[in-house]
């Protein structure tokens, strides 16, 4: 008694070939290869502008190394509104290569008086986007505001 023809078994033996081909171990799911949060994220007023500086992470979040991390998204709130981007650092090849892990964004477009609150997310060279550092707030003091692109007042 035949189950499968010779041809049908071809099909369901390349099939089967096709379907486990590259299949190492369980699947993960997708969240785990984000990126770790940014760490050690300070804010300080200098020179009528907030620097921010933070360590970047490296490793992703099912603790595996992170080595393909692209940019930072740069957010701020004023008070207590929404968080909005307000720049990006880009990494380059050189910056990869040589496994920098600290970094910095200065912010000229603050006025003095307000309150801010920052945050940092970290993207990859797939787009992963790690979760959301843990916000800092600051005050700005005696400063006058400048807009994107100008230089002093």
């Amino acid at each position: 008694m035949r189950l499968l023809s010779s041809g049908t078994r071809w099909v369901v033996l390349l099939a089967l070939a096709v379907l486990a081909c590259g299949r190492k171990g369980p699947v993960r799911p997708l969240e785990l290869l984000l990126p770790e949060p940014v760490s050690e994220l300070r804010a300080s007023v200098e020179g009528g502008a907030v620097v921010l500086r933070w360590r970047a992470p490296n490793r992703r979040l099912d603790g595996s190394r992170l080595e393909d991390l692209s940019s930072f998204l740069v957010e701020r709130a004023e008070n207590e509104g929404p968080f909005r981007v307000v720049g990006v650092v880009v990494l380059d090849e050189e910056d990869r290569a040589l496994e920098v892990r600290r970094f910095a964004f200065r912010d000229e477009t603050v006025e003095s008086g307000a309150r801010y609150r920052y945050r940092v997310v970290s993207r990859t060279l797939e787009g992963y986007v790690s979760p959301a550092s843990v916000p800092v707030e600051i005050r700005v003091d005696g400063v006058s505001g400048r807009e994107p692109g100008k230089g002093p007042p």
